[in-house]
């Protein structure tokens, strides 16, 4: 198991508590007469570090370390330049270098700054960093930098002559960072940082989650690691700037934390190995006190320490905390510090208990993965609600591809009690009046008298050709809405439109169910979209939902080949029925031996096949090259694998074999095809009579109706292009053939 939690050699946590404001750097401004002192941090032994770190990094429980940090004793009353400018101000200059370093960094103690007192760090190259002021003065007197490229680094202090001996600060340590993924200022332009199979959030996978996107933020934890974490709505909806992100981040490192917010690529990677742009500013503030945590989710709740600029623009998340597995899940977070990424799991994730910790477990991304650095990162279900926050799991990149591996979610529902006092769960925190919400929407810094969104498309793979989807449409306004249109596309077919007539109060949502529609098995897309005259935020009117009716398969058996590894007492499989029957299963088996099992499917269904691992490490590759492989009589692949954790888990069709004989289903025809006009459906006598439908290639439905024998249909109003006709008779008996109309 890896914990998703990646180290960052960061002493005290700070960095600016609005957008990066450089400022006047005084130093451009006069002529350097005299050279400013240099301290030079001492030599290490490269190779002990390197031997550690190649043990360390093996272990899921160890900290990435980034770079070796010297505790030191720089005062501006006794160490470096001091220099008074022309006007009476002055100031304070010091170099630190360490030979070879690719970063360094620092912590300030004894901090306490002057209001109009400025400090700044800048390297040979010209990049600089600060200014650090008294917005950064806190309780604890300790603050921290950023990372700044280079070995030797200028740190400078200015204060006004108004001012002059008010401000105090002492340089406690310096961190030589000897390893990173990439040089600092090219992290900052090329991101590309963590796998290639991650996704940008500015993917199309998040086009629906600019709410969500806007409370994320990346975590500099500590003295020593990266994480992510969420900003989260509290019943009052006060904006206090409650932060939710895991316990194992917090860990017992001082409560002096970074949180860099809206670290949002303009220029998206979509899961190749092209570089991701950088965002377009930086909004960042530092501090928190812990409220409340738990080890038994893994949940922390920071109370962030300064208010967030409205400016910033902001969302907190909304969340549920009713238990209720989610129909399919999105995760947002900073894998490896890297800009933000999405992951979505389009089922239900399964109740867990891996790890010792109560949580939510996706057995395999279908989008992205997470890794180092996305610990603490929030799920969120079908309706953008948070109901975790990212504990730990296996899955990575292998090349462009996710590596099919589990990920495991502390349960938020579990964490809203937690440990029965105010300091180990969150509902004091979360819900201040007792309202005893069960759910929570999202809020915004700035929110519009007119919002309407549309929440959520709940529309679930199926294996069911008719579905029944539903729409919510949420009013994130302070005012009423009335009367709206709604409009919804399948595939590339007409729009159509639902008129909505009545009143929908503000923070409260709607259910509109669509008409039912009938599909043929494959891929299908449901756009929907709200018209509303008076809306002011036209980001969330529309939104996208892509699922898939699975495709049948003629058979009266499957046929599984397993082949264990070193414990083959570990493994089981069952096959369910719809209803969660067991049809067939199979445990005790030797270690390193090939089987082959029948498994007789009684009815047309859908199915579930799941292989277990009682060791959690899969049947391959660890130990053993053990598989197992799920394939129909005529030899389709439904199912394959081995190189998984606990479980893993697949759904195929079954339609039993048709009645009639082979020569009686090589009689049933459909000509001329291709056909410009007109088709002749011919039957065999003993099919009977028979319903026939006609899809597009894009699976709609243009035309039913009933025959028996021989049936005419006239195709003179389709245009060009391939369609389904799907014959069934009284006994579910079905046959589908291919038509071209030329």
């Amino acid at each position: 198991m890896k914990r998703i939690l990646l180290p960052f050699l960061l002493i005290g946590g700070i960095a600016w508590s609005q957008v990066t404001d450089v400022g006047t750097i005084y130093s451009q401004k006069m002529h350097q007469k005299s050279s400013i002192p240099t301290y030079k941090l001492p030599a290490f032994d490269m190779n002990l570090l390197q031997k550690e770190d190649a043990i360390n990094d093996k272990l899921p429980t160890k900290p990435f370390r980034f770079g070796k940090e010297f505790p030191v004793d720089i005062q501006p009353t006794r160490d470096g330049l001091w220099t008074t400018l022309p006007n009476g101000d002055r100031l304070w200059q010091i170099v630190i270098e360490s030979k070879d370093a690719q970063t360094l960094n620092f912590v300030f103690d004894q901090y306490q700054l002057s209001p109009n007192a400025k400090l700044y760090m800048h390297n040979e190259a010209g990049q600089f960093l600060g200014y650090y002021g008294a917005k950064e003065n806190n309780d604890t007197k300790e603050v921290g930098s950023w990372l700044i490229d280079g070995d030797k680094i200028t740190i400078e202090f200015y204060e006004p002559f108004t001012e002059i001996g008010q401000s105090t600060f002492r340089i406690s340590k310096a961190v030589h960072g000897y390893r990173s993924v990439k040089n600092i200022k090219d992290y900052t332009k090329d991101l590309n940082s963590s796998g290639d199979c991650n996704i940008d959030a500015n993917c199309a996978a998040g086009d629906n989650w600019d709410d969500q996107k806007q409370a994320v933020a990346l975590i500099l934890s500590g003295s020593s690691a990266w994480c992510s974490g969420t900003l989260i709505n509290n019943t009052a909806e006060d904006g206090t700037p409650y932060f939710l992100t895991a316990d194992h981040c917090i860990n017992s490192r001082t409560p002096n934390w970074t949180f860099r917010f809206k670290w949002i690529s303009e220029n998206p990677d979509c899961g190749t190995t092209a570089p991701s742009g950088d965002g377009p500013r930086v909004y960042s503030m530092s501090g928190a006190e812990i409220v409340a945590r738990s080890a038994n989710t893994d949940f922390a709740l920071l109370k962030l320490r300064n208010e967030i600029p409205e400016e910033w623009e902001l969302s907190w998340a909304g969340w549920d905390r009713t238990g209720t597995p989610p129909t399919e899940v999105t995760g947002l977070h900073h894998p490896a510090g890297d800009i933000m990424k999405i992951s979505q799991y389009y089922s239900s994730p399964t109740i867990s208990n891996r790890y010792g910790v109560k949580n939510w477990e996706i057995p395999k991304w279908d989008l992205g993965v997470t890794e180092g650095g996305s610990s603490g990162s929030a799920l969120f279900n079908q309706d953008g609600l948070l109901v975790g926050q990212l504990y730990g799991g296996e899955s990575a990149c292998a090349g462009t591809n996710p590596n099919t591996k589990n990920d495991n979610y502390g349960r938020f529902d579990v964490s809203w009690e937690g440990g029965g006092t105010p300091t180990s769960r969150l509902k004091d925190w979360l819900d201040p009046n007792n309202t005893n919400a069960t759910t929570l929407e999202v809020y915004k810094a700035q929110e519009k008298n007119f919002d309407l969104g549309i929440a959520s498309i709940n529309i679930a793979s199926s294996c069911e050709e008719t579905v029944n989807p539903t729409i919510d449409v949420r009013n994130a306004g302070l005012e009423k809405a009335e009367n709206f249109t709604l409009v919804y596309q399948y595939n590339q077919e007409e729009e159509k439109t639902i008129t909505w007539n009545g009143s929908l109060e503000p923070k409260s949502r709607i259910t509109i169910n669509l008409p039912e529609k009938e599909l043929v098995s494959g891929n299908h897309e449901l756009k929907a979209k709200i018209i509303y005259d008076k809306d002011e935020n036209l980001k969330n009117n529309e939104r996208t939902k892509v699922f898939h009716i699975l495709e049948s398969h003629e058979v009266d058996k499957v046929t599984l080949t397993l082949r264990t590894d070193y414990f083959g007492d570990e493994t089981k499989w069952k096959v369910y029925d719809s209803k969660n029957a067991v049809v067939q299963s199979g445990s005790n088996y030797s270690n390193n031996q090939v089987y082959t099992i029948d498994i007789n499917l009684p009815k047309d269904d859908c199915y579930t096949f799941e292989i277990t691992d009682s060791g959690g490490d899969g049947i391959c590759c660890a130990y053993g090259q053990g598989f197992y492989k799920l394939t129909t009589e005529n030899g389709t692949v439904l199912a394959e694998g081995g190189n998984f954790s606990s479980s893993e888990s697949t759904v195929f069709k079954i339609r039993k074999k048709l009645g009639i004989n082979t020569n009686d289903i090589q009689k049933v025809s459909i000509y001329p095809n291709p056909t410009k006009d007109n088709l002749t459906i011919s039957t065999p006598q003993n099919f009977g009579e028979y319903e026939y439908k006609i899809y597009s290639s894009a699976g709609q439905l243009l035309l039913s109706g009933k025959g028996e024998t021989e049936t005419q249909l006239s195709m003179k109003g389709f245009g060009k292009g391939n369609y389904t006709i799907q014959l069934k008779n009284d006994k579910g008996e079905q046959i589908s053939k291919k038509v071209l109309v030329k």
